[in-house]
Order: structure tokens, then sequence, then C-alpha cells
């Protein structure tokens, strides 16, 4: 699937988030998605780890869209060859909140 495609599904269940830091930790592994889909043109899967932002998440479910999330070796593999200034970027993002809770 286009990574692109699965941001409109995976945007569409942050209006069930609540406020706070799971809902930015969300938009956060979001753009991540979207920045991996429109750069790198990497797909979404749906094996692997579901804790990737490139994990097809066919069900909407909001805990791991709101939960810390890590490229899985596959995806990391993929962008480090195709866009490897932007990859420690991408990791830092999906880092900004783990330190939070709520």
């Amino acid at each position: 699937m286009d990574g692109l495609a699965a941001v409109p599904v995976r945007a569409a269940v942050l209006l069930e988030a609540r406020a706070g830091v799971g809902a930015e930790r969300a938009i956060a592994n979001l753009m991540v998605s979207a920045l991996i889909g429109a750069g790198s043109k990497l797909g979404t899967h749906e094996d692997g780890a579901q804790n990737c932002p490139m994990f097809y998440n066919e069900e909407r479910n909001v805990a791991l869209i709101m939960g810390e999330q890590r490229l899985d070796a596959t995806c990391r593999g993929h962008l480090k060859k195709a866009i490897p200034d932007e990859l420690p970027a991408l990791e830092a993002l999906l880092r900004v909140f783990d330190a939070e809770t709520e």
C-alpha cells in the first residue's frame, strides 16, 4: 500500500485521541509516516513490527497510533539507502515524547 494512502486513515483516528502526550505523540508518529511515504516512496506493511510507523493499522487501533513507535529493521534498512540524511531526524521525531507520561 502506498505510504501516503494510509495517512488519511491514520489521521481519522486523531479525532478519537484525547489531549495530552498521547495525542501529541500520535501527531509526531503520523508526521513521520507521511514524511517517509512522501520522501522515500516506502509503502506501509501488514507484517512485521506493529509499532513501526509504516505498519498498516487496518483496525485503526488507537493504542498503536498513540504509542511509542520505532522503525522496524526492514523499513530502517530501506530508509538508510533511500533517505540517509533524513533518517536521523525521523527517528528523533519518533522519540520526542518517549520520556513524558500523561
